[in-house]
């Protein structure tokens, strides 16, 4: 904790100086910027489904963000939410999946409903899906295809209210996730991130190797977020619409990626680039195509 204080402190006293600066270039400029398919590429395919996964690799993402969750017997799934949710799933909305083994939650459609904020979204008939399944399903793809395999961002949905009620506390949380990863031959390519800086510290104390992100979406100021969360996190992942140049630079002085969420607009993903952040997030990452090229 000291450490983190200290990192504080000198980044307050650096900013407050404001030397001359010689213009660095950003990486956008450097051709650096990654491109991350949020949920696969929820605006066009249903959201965290296999589809959604593979229909975002050809449209050239370089990273696929996912959440999961975990069921009863403790199988580590693909979903944003450990229920069903109405807007997307035919499945009853007050089941509580943490009480439900796998074999049951993958019975439920996700993908044939009419999505409301999504009109251009492909209404194809899918489960929720095993992440073991995503990875070796991606991986089986892009060897067919002779293309590059991608980078893997993780989210683990956790809710300090909701541990050992809809989900795993975090450090059985994250050892499933790790007991998942270790064996799948990508965890060199893989990001771990969550809104609970508690799975952070916990996934790092399993692997202090593995890179982590802090995801953050209130409007408290960098320093609060970090002194609130108890840990400097490779990645700072913000709302997008709490960047600005003072964010970014002050990430990138810590040693800190900055990459915000979500980013559908081509001219404010542009805009995101111009400052400096690292990676864009995405629910359209066929729109997107200007940001690693």
């Amino acid at each position: 904790m000291r450490s983190l204080y200290f990192a504080i402190i000198f980044l307050i006293t650096f900013i407050s100086c404001k030397p001359n600066e010689k213009k660095i270039p950003t990486p956008y400029e450097l051709k650096l910027t990654e491109l991350h398919g949020h949920r696969g590429c929820r605006g066009l395919y249903p959201e965290n489904s296999l589809p959604a996964f593979i229909n975002a690799l050809k449209f050239g993402v370089d990273v696929l963000e996912m959440d999961v969750c975990v069921s009863k017997d403790n199988q580590v799934f693909v979903s944003h939410e450990p229920f069903y949710n109405p807007e997307i799933c035919d499945g009853d909305s007050d089941l509580n999946l943490y009480n439900l083994n796998y074999s049951e939650i993958r019975k439920s459609d996700c993908g044939m409903k009419e999505h409301p904020r999504f009109p251009e979204q492909q209404k194809i008939k899918v489960y929720k899906p095993l992440l073991i399944e995503v990875i070796d399903s991606v991986e089986r793809f892009c060897k067919r295809q002779n293309i590059k395999p991608p980078k893997f961002n993780i989210e683990l949905k956790s809710e300090p209210n909701k541990y050992k009620y809809s989900q795993p506390e975090p450090k059985l949380f994250c050892m499933l996730v790790h007991n998942v990863l270790k064996g799948s031959g990508i965890y060199s390519r893989t990001i771990i991130q969550s809104f609970d800086p508690e799975i952070l510290k916990a996934y790092k104390k399993i692997n202090p190797f593995v890179k982590l992100s802090l995801l953050v979406e209130n409007d408290l100021s960098l320093i609060a977020h970090l002194k609130k969360a108890g840990l400097i996190p490779n990645i700072f992942s913000p709302y997008y619409k709490m960047v600005n140049k003072s964010v970014v630079d002050s990430c990138h002085l810590m040693g800190m990626e900055i990459i915000p969420w979500t980013v559908n607009d081509t001219a404010e993903a542009l805009r995101l680039l111009k400052l400096g952040v690292n990676a864009i997030i995405t629910d359209y990452p066929n729109r997107m195509g200007f940001v690693t090229n």
